[in-house]
């Protein structure tokens, strides 16, 4: 991008030595250096950012690829327990993700489940009490209608 950059000093100098200017030749020279300044430090910018964004960039696919190499080691350690629990008979097992699929491998079953031996009233306080230490309860003053 180094020739664009010239050819915008040079854009000013040439014309304004060659055909003339109202200006006198030193007033003209200082308005080249200033404009040859002010282009160099916008280069030096642009570059300085782009060189913040390719590092950001590689920074962010070395994340993902821990990420998914975790999530793959996961996976298999999930897969591997769930086929050794298959085959011992101790839970069901869902046909198309491999996962348990009991609803009661979750903390907050007891909370949702309707049918327990709590009052309905004490489990919706308790499921108000789990969305606001979780922070996804709305809030009856945020809500208008």
């Amino acid at each position: 991008i180094w020739p664009a950059e010239v050819v915008v000093v040079l854009s000013y100098v040439v014309p304004a030595v060659t055909l003339g200017s109202m200006l006198p030749i030193a007033r003209v020279a200082m308005n080249g250096l200033l404009m040859a300044v002010l282009t160099l430090c916008a280069a030096w910018g642009k570059r300085a950012v782009e060189i913040h964004e390719r590092s950001a960039f590689v920074q962010l696919v070395e994340e993902r690829t821990l990420r998914c190499k975790a999530e793959y080691a996961l996976e298999v350690a999930i897969q591997s327990a769930v086929g050794r629990s298959s085959a011992e008979g101790d839970m069901p097992v869902a046909p198309s993700t491999g996962a348990p699929s009991l609803p009661t491998t979750t903390h907050t079953e007891p909370i949702f489940s309707l049918t327990g031996n709590l009052d309905l009233e004490i489990q919706l306080k308790e499921i108000v009490e789990l969305g606001l230490r979780e922070h996804w309860l709305i809030k009856p003053e945020s809500v208008q209608l």
